[in-house]
């Protein structure tokens, strides 16, 4: 048993409701230790390394993602919240967690963490507002629907229950670095171009990057007035500023070039003159 079997519902397969929540409660029973899932059992499988292991925190929210496909959102819910009370004083998260002490083990910060962990708000937010037809499809699908649907309603209120999983983890740690920089990228993001072709974003906005000229689903980010694919392409300089600095360093690479030759012509004339 491999808990890797928790992304099944997630991945739009033919198989039915019933096998999908069978399978689900079978990873449960075989490596859930309350709020967290081990990856595999260890006494069943040699894996080639020495010791023993923690439970791993992306398993545990793969098992959000999987509760909700499989209706048992309450479930994903309360255990979406519980998960979110283990992150650390600034709201970070390690590789892997200890089921009796509950401290972390591993890699810390771990990406792969934070990245399911974000992944599960959005599927929640998704169900929410969409129930489970929200859910289907692959990822690119549920990400071509999170875009258009962000744009289209009200921002939730304070209370509403669409707004307490973002609204949770913007409560953890301090002020974020993208908070503090001055590219202005608060708007709701585009959706990748791959998205697109699943038919969920209708009539999409696509616009031209004001530095590399990439085309880009709307908003991207936006610097100055202009809009741009990247933060890299917004804080980098212009196309126009870059002309700007080769015509004023010009001058100066002529004068180096001349100077270099002027030296090598008076080193020759001295061994002439020798």
């Amino acid at each position: 048993m491999d808990a890797a079997l928790l992304l099944l519902p997630m991945l739009d397969l033919s198989l039915s409701d019933e096998a999908l929540d069978r399978t689900v409660r079978g990873v449960e029973r075989a490596l859930r230790r309350g709020d967290y899932v081990s990856r595999y059992d260890l006494e069943d499988t040699d894996d080639g390394l020495a010791g023993g292991e923690g439970a791993f925190l992306i398993c545990s929210f793969w098992l959000v993602d999987a509760l909700l496909c499989t209706g048992r959102a309450d479930e994903a819910r309360s255990l979406f919240e519980r998960l979110l009370d283990q992150a650390n004083d600034v709201g970070l998260y390690a590789e892997e967690i200890d089921p009796d002490s509950h401290g972390f083990l591993g890699n810390f910060p771990q990406a792969f963490t934070h990245l399911a962990l974000i992944n599960s708000a959005i599927n929640l937010e998704l169900y929410a507002s969409g129930g489970d037809g929200a859910l289907r499809g692959t990822h690119a699908d549920r990400i071509a629907r999170a875009a258009p649907q962000r744009d289209r309603r009200a921002p939730p209120g304070p209370n509403s229950d669409t707004a307490r999983p973002l609204r949770t983890i913007r409560s953890l740690g301090s002020r974020s670095k993208t908070e503090e920089r001055k590219v202005s990228s608060d708007r709701p993001q585009g959706v990748p171009l791959a998205a697109m072709m699943s038919g969920e974003v209708c009539s999409p906005e696509v616009e031209e990057c004001a530095r590399c000229g990439s085309r880009f689903p709307t908003p991207g980010v936006e610097h100055q007035g202009r809009h741009y694919c990247c933060d890299r392409c917004a804080m980098g300089p212009s196309p126009r500023m870059k002309a700007r600095m080769m015509v004023r360093m010009a001058p100066i690479l002529i004068g180096l070039v001349g100077a270099g030759a002027f030296v090598g012509w008076l080193a020759k004339r001295d061994n002439r003159n020798k």
